[in-house]
């Protein structure tokens, strides 16, 4: 007798790999104000809280670390598209709670990545996000939780849970 509470296994999911931003964005350095608006940016250091006003973000390599927090204010969708060609680490997200999406959306606050570099992500109390970087290795760090999904080729956890 079927109860209706069998598993099916499926096969392997092809996830699309994300195409590169378009313009792509330039490779000069950039040191992020306190807010930032949509457009096109080379390699971000972000220090302190930078607020990201809703929109779509086109970054060489954004980099947060030693505490910085990247926060979605206003409230409403933020998406990065990562170019990070020629570059070991095309996103760091580290050092500290880093990403604040107080929406508790994951879908408000989504990063895309179609290179094969890793991807470093602490969470923080408000970690809502997507990524989607199907070719790169994930590394998660920092001893709190992570709201949402994440797609990698390969997925690396310390002290980290998924919710």
């Amino acid at each position: 007798m079927d109860s209706g509470n069998n598993v099916v296994a499926q096969g392997a999911q092809t996830v699309p790999t994300p195409p590169l931003p378009n313009p792509r964005p330039p490779t000069t350095s950039y040191s992020a104000p306190s807010s930032m608006v949509p457009g096109n940016f080379g390699n971000v250091t972000m220090q302190g809280t930078v607020a990201l006003a809703p929109g779509v973000y086109n970054i060489h390599s954004p980099q947060a670390n030693g505490g910085a927090m990247v926060q979605i204010s206003p409230a409403g969708a933020v998406v990065i598209n990562i170019a990070g060609v020629g570059t070991s680490q095309p996103l760091v997200f580290s050092g500290g709670p880093q990403i604040d999406n107080t929406s508790g959306a994951a879908a408000n606050f989504q990063i895309n990545y179609a290179g094969t570099q890793p991807l470093v992500v602490s969470g923080g109390t408000n970690s809502y996000a997507v990524i989607n970087a199907p070719n790169a290795p994930l590394q998660f760090t920092g001893g709190s939780d992570f709201y949402g999904s994440a797609v990698g080729f390969e997925l690396t956890l310390s002290e980290i849970s998924f919710k």
